[in-house]
């Protein structure tokens, strides 16, 4: 290593440091975005499948109770 950048100047060679570690932080960035965006996405589709089961176990207790009304209202007509 001291041979490749022996010829260097200090200058250059903090440059060169630097931009390997901006491009090291910048690819951990982009892991870490994509990562939290999969999770993201994944705990967004539970929520709305959950929401989704919520509202059908609703709307069938609501289907039960018009009917149960209607059976009850046909009994008392005159």
């Amino acid at each position: 290593m001291r041979k490749l950048l022996g010829n260097l100047k200090l200058m250059a060679k903090i440059g060169i440091l630097i931009l390997i570690i901006a491009v090291f932080l910048g690819s951990m960035s982009m892991i870490s975005y994509f990562s939290s965006s999969n999770e993201l996405e994944k705990s967004i589709e539970e929520e709305q499948a959950s929401t989704m089961n919520e509202m059908a176990s609703a709307s069938e207790q609501l289907a039960k109770l018009a009917t149960n009304l209607q059976e009850e209202s046909g009994k008392f007509k005159v």
